[in-house]
């Protein structure tokens, strides 16, 4: 029989193997160490939220600039951001993507000097969770409100325009049919036509 020698140590290996066993201890030790930080939501969830309160701090920090009486004030930015993260988080916290969406939508609103709803929160007129709760047709200035109105009506008229022909009384002598592809003459007015 033969005897083997046993291999007890990473000397005694082949110096490929004494590499990748160093690696893989290498690896294992680094990787003890540390929190698996890319799959887990509720790091994914703090990042996002804390994200979200520094973006709204600095905004509302730039509106505060431009505040004349800032002794009005009754809610600095990092409590009118704070009061609103929280509250954005109540209503979205089943769902990580609409929290953002919502978030982009109201900060959007925010940035727009034409709604004033960053000087109305830190002057106390909207209270910070009002905000979060809107809808988003809400959070359009009037100018928008307008000019979005004024193109429903428009759309509004010419797809009925569209339908319907210019001429009432067609539609009584039956000389428009209305089918399954549209509104035509009738096949009976365009053999009168013809003669």
């Amino acid at each position: 029989m033969s005897k083997r020698k046993n291999i007890n140590t990473s000397k005694d290996l082949p110096s490929f193997f004494q590499r990748t066993t160093n690696l893989r201890s290498k690896r294992l030790r680094t990787t003890a160490n540390t929190t698996p930080q890319g799959d887990d939501i509720n790091h994914l969830w703090a990042k996002t939220r804390e994200s979200v309160r520094i973006a709204f701090t600095n905004l509302l920090k730039q509106v505060n600039q431009d505040i004349s009486k800032p002794d009005e004030m009754l809610l600095t930015p990092e409590e009118a951001a704070q009061k609103y993260e929280i509250s954005l988080f109540d209503l979205h916290k089943k769902n990580i993507n609409e929290y953002k969406v919502k978030f982009r939508k109201d900060f959007i609103a925010l940035k727009n000097k034409n709604t004033n709803f960053a000087r109305d929160i830190l002057l106390g007129v909207i209270e910070p969770k009002h905000l979060a709760e809107k809808p988003p047709e809400e959070l359009y200035s009037a100018e928008q409100k307008l000019e979005n109105s004024q193109l429903r009506e428009k759309e509004l008229k010419a797809s009925i325009g569209e339908l319907l022909p210019k001429n009432i009384n067609k539609i009584k002598d039956h000389t428009i049919v209305s089918e399954k592809w549209g509104i035509s003459r009738s096949l009976a007015e365009v053999d009168d036509d013809s003669e």
